[in-house]
This record gives structure tokens, C-alpha cells and sequence, in this order.
């Protein structure tokens, strides 16, 4: 899967709809938990699998352009409850198969490896020969690498990681000897993501635990009594595809809390887990089609940000198989850390349309619209002005970073977190800056982010030395100029004056003052 992707439901959403789907399969046979959409690419050519052992590779590939969160969420979710499935199993047969007289016991150990020996295929595949022969069903684009040898193999992203290192334990390990607790830690250079996966690992992990014991989890519905499942012929094979041993049946409506009972209930809330979460995969030709579908389909039950369908068009610019080494990929991962601070929802959609006003007034100094649909054609159209130019290109999406990192960093940090100018050297945020910035901001005075911003993104990039003390010095400037000017204009009129339109003056250039325009587009390359 590439690293591009939209917000998708949390581990916790997954878990939570899969409960109330199990709770609804007692009443309801045809009841089912639909994850959405996922939109994939069929990469015939394996463009995606950089770098590749051609020999090696899968038969078939998917590309996934949407929905890796949700394949993830869904895969850990399996291998939590293939681990855990496990432990319990251990403590009721001891590696040992029970006495076949004993039908009920027999017929729980037999639904017990049926259901592991399916999990396991769900999330890993074993090939008949090689060092390394486990491969992951999942793995991350241009980051990891399937081979059956040793030394080729290369399973480095968070989630292919923490599959294969799961899934080669389990394999190695013989029935007859008990199974190691898999308890992940994160890696010391491990990089983005693994301590979050980490975190919905070992929330999984709780969760699943208490389910097991029947014990009340806040917001989430409890797993169907086993007298349900026991008595309930089209319940099971709803979950199972087949009734259950009528001995086994009977002895499960006498369970309450023993280590028999609360294997059942894994079991019951695997068979689900496999049998009836339901995704839709759109499988495309090519990039240009998936992205098309990418940018239509809501597959989240919130609307796509419009900087989530403005993400593909950066990815197809610079090509899907380059896309992870350019410019672009940092600088869009520079915003998407920014944005990544806000909860889907309405949270996030604010702060992308706070984010895009300011970057649009501070690129072409346009008053842009907070619509989500305004928004999207004007990152479509501005964009593909560069369509043809590299360089541009890379200059607005830089221009987009450097909004991104004045409002998260400068503006409005996080909670406990100190004002800083990132990417400037710590003297440049002086009393006098921390000052006006205060103030500006107590006012909630964000019209003035988009003139800061053309200043702050000149001193960051200018070369280090006089060049770059001169532009720190102009963004001082500035900033005590703006903060003189809000006072004045502030009391000497009622209100805001309609002062917004004052810095569009200037940022657009149409301004009496004949300073503008001060916007990116228009901006002379050395005003000096």
C-alpha cells in the first residue's frame, strides 16, 4: 500500500461496528459489518513494489489508493485475536487433543484450530520453500520488500513489521508447546507510525480481553451471551457456515466464566471477524482511474477533506513510483503532520479549511471560500497550473508546508507546547515576536497568518547567513507593523472596521498603499 491515504475509521469504529453486527447476527441472519471502500490499483508491472525481488512476488497485487487504515485496523484486529486465541486455547488443552469420548470438548478444541488455521491465512501467506517463507499480506509501497531469503526480505513500515514478526512466531511454534504472549514494542528508529500502532494493538488486546470475561467496556456493546449462540441454529451458521456439535451446544449454555467459556467467545468473535465484515474493493486499471473513483466515493461517513483529494493529484504528478523519494511527498507529509493533530470529523474539516483560507490568500491572494467543494477546485486548478514544471510544483507545495508549519508551530501550537518559528533558528523568536504574536492572536486576528507566512517562508529558506538574518529581520518587521497598524485601525473605528479587506488589498494588490501584491504567484524573487 502506498503511503497516501485518506482519514479512515479508528481501530476503535472497526470494533465497535463489528460488535453491534455480532449483536444484531442472533435476530438478524443476514446482519453484517460494511467497512466502506477500498480503492486499489491491479499493479501488473509491480510499479508499486520498490524495491522487488521480481521472482518473488505475489501472483496478484493491489495497489491500495484508499482504505489502508481500515485493511489495517481489520488485520491487527485478527492477529489480536489469533494471539489471544491462542493463550486461551493453552490454558484449556494444553497442546493436547482431548479425549475423543468427550464430544464437547473434542468439537470446541476442532472449532478452536479451524478458526487460527483461517486467521492466520487472513492476515499472512506461507510458501513451500525458502529462509523466509512467511510472507504478509499487507506490506507498505516502496518501503518493504517480499522475498523468501533472508538476507532479500525487508519488512521495515510499522504495519508489515509487526505482522511478519507475529506471524513467524506463531508459525514457528509447534501445538504441543505453549505459545508465546506476542506483546509488540516499538522499534528505537522504527520512524512514523509504530507507536500509534503499538497503542491500537494493546487497545485491541484490553478490549478483546475484557469481551472474553464479559466485562462492560464504555460505548461498546457485549458479545453475545454463549445460551445465544448455543440455541440459535441460523446464528451459527451465520458465523460458522455450519451448525455446531449439539453436545457442544448443550455444554456451552452451562458456561459462565471458565477459561472453556471465554475461548468461546474469541472463537465466536473471530468467526465473525472473518466471516461477515464486508469490504467493497474498487479495482482500477490505472492511477488515473483510481484516483477518479478516490476523489467521488465517501467511504469514511465524513466527507473527504479537500486536502485528502487534493493528496492523489500530487501523487500522480510526480509518479506513483517516485512519489516516496521526491520533494512533494515531504512537504505533503509536513501537512498531513499538522492536520493529523485534529479527530475526523468536524475538527479536522475546520482546520483543513482554516489552513487552506490562510495558504490561498497567502498563494494568490484569493478570498477563498470555507466550502468544501470552492475548496477543492481551487487546489484542483491552482495546481495544475504546474502541471508541466517540476520546480512549481515543488515551490507551491513548499509554500503549502510552510502554511502549515507557521499555524501548527508559530500560531496556534499544541496544548503545552512553546511558539516557535520551525525551521528558524531559536534567536529569531525574540520577546518582541512572542509579543505581537500573543496579541494578534488573542484578537483570533488570523487575516494576518497570510502576509507573516510570505515572510516566515523567505526566511526559511534563504540561505543561511546575512541573507537569512536580513529576511528574519523583515519578518520582525512585519510583525510589529501589522500589530501597530491592528491597534490603530482598532481604535479609531467601531468594531473590525472591516479590516479583513485591508490585508486582501494588500495581498492581492489592488491597495492604495502600493505595497502589494504580497501573494506567492505575483511575489518578486528579491525585492531588495
Amino acid at each position: 500500500m502506498p503511503a497516501a491515504g485518506a482519514a479512515s475509521p479508528t481501530t476503535r469504529q472497526v470494533g465497535k461496528g463489528s460488535l453491534h453486527g455480532l449483536k444484531n447476527l442472533g435476530e438478524a441472519p443476514d446482519s453484517f459489518t460494511f467497512l466502506g471502500t477500498v480503492i486499489t490499483i491491479h499493479d501488473v508491472n509491480h510499479v508499486t513494489v520498490r524495491p522487488i525481488v521480481k521472482p518473488e512476488v505475489p501472483s496478484k497485487v493491489l495497489t491500495v489508493i484508499d482504505g489502508q487504515q481500515r485493511l489495517s485496523s481489520l488485520l491487527i484486529l485478527l492477529v489480536g485475536l489469533h494471539n489471544l486465541t491462542r493463550q486461551q486455547a493453552w490454558k484449556v488443552f494444553k497442546g493436547k487433543e482431548p479425549d475423543p469420548a468427550d464430544s464437547a470438548r473434542t468439537h470446541l478444541y476442532s472449532e478452536t484450530i479451524n478458526i487460527l488455521q483461517m486467521l492466520g491465512a487472513a492476515f499472512y501467506e506461507r510458501k513451500n520453500f525458502g529462509t523466509t517463507p512467511i510472507y504478509p499480506r499487507l506490506i507498505r509501497a516502496f518501503h518493504d520488500q517480499w522475498a523468501k531469503d533472508e538476507k532479500l526480505k525487508k519488512y521495515e513500515s510499522p504495519i508489515a513489521n509487526l505482522i511478519y514478526t507475529y506471524s513467524v512466531l506463531a508459525d514457528s511454534e509447534p501445538a504441543s508447546s505453549k505459545p508465546t504472549d506476542f506483546k509488540p514494542k516499538a522499534r528505537p528508529d522504527a520512524g512514523d507510525g509504530e507507536g500509534d500502532l503499538i497503542k491500537r494493538c494493546n487497545e485491541i488486546r484490553t478490549a478483546l480481553t475484557k469481551l472474553a470475561q464479559r466485562k462492560a467496556i464504555e460505548e461498546l456493546e457485549d458479545l453475545p451471551s454463549l445460551a445465544t449462540l448455543a440455541t440459535g441454529i441460523e446464528f451459527q451458521r451465520a458465523l460458522f457456515n455450519h451448525e455446531l456439535d449439539p453436545e457442544l451446544c448443550t455444554w456451552l449454555e452451562q458456561l459462565q466464566d471458565e477459561p472453556e467459556a471465554e475461548l468461546m467467545r474469541l472463537v465466536m468473535f473471530a468467526a465473525y471477524g472473518l466471516n461477515r465484515i464486508a469490504l467493497t474493493v474498487v479495482q482500477g486499471k490505472d492511477e488515473d482511474y483510481a484516483f477518479t473513483i478516490f476523489e467521488s466515493l465517501n467511504t469514511t461517513g465524513e466527507p473527504l477533506t479537500a486536502f485528502e483529494t487534493f493528496l492523489p493529484r500530487v501523487v500522480m504528478a510526480e509518479k506513483i513510483q517516485d512519489y516516496q523519494d521526491s520533494d512533494a511527498y515531504t512537504y505533503m507529509k509536513g501537512v498531513q503532520g499538522y492536520l493529523d493533530h485534529f479527530d475526523v470529523g468536524d475538527k479536522l474539516q475546520n482546520a483543513t479549511r482554516d489552513l487552506l483560507v490562510t495558504f490561498a490568500l497567502a498563494e494568490t491572494g484569493k478570498k477563498l471560500s470555507k466550502r468544501l467543494p470552492d475548496q477543492r477546485v481551487y487546489m484542483r486548478d491552482t495546481f495544475e497550473r504546474y502541471k508541466d514544471s517540476a520546480d512549481d510544483r515543488s515551490a507551491y507545495l513548499r509554500h503549502l508546508s510552510d502554511t502549515a508549519a507557521f499555524v501548527g508551530k508559530t500560531w496556534e501550537p499544541a496544548a503545552n507546547s512553546p511558539r516557535t518559528l520551525f525551521g528558524l533558528e531559536a534567536t529569531a523568536m525574540t520577546d518582541t515576536v512572542k509579543l505581537c504574536l500573543a496579541f494578534l492572536n488573542s484578537l483570533n486576528h488570523s487575516i494576518a497568518i497570510a502576509p507573516l507566512v510570505r515572510f516566515y517562508s523567505e526566511a526559511v529558506h534563504a540561505d543561511e547567513g546575512e541573507a537569512r538574518s536580513k529576511r528574519i529581520d523583515e519578518f520582525e518587521k512585519a510583525i510589529k507593523a501589522i500589530t501597530a497598524f491592528t491597534v490603530f485601525w482598532r481604535a479609531t473605528r467601531r468594531g473590525t472596521g472591516n479590516i479583513d479587506s485591508q490585508y486582501r488589498a494588500v495581498m492581492a494588490g489592488d491597495s492604495l498603499t502600493g505595497i502589494g501584491p504580497l501573494a506567492r504567484q505575483w511575489a518578486v524573487t528579491d525585492a531588495s
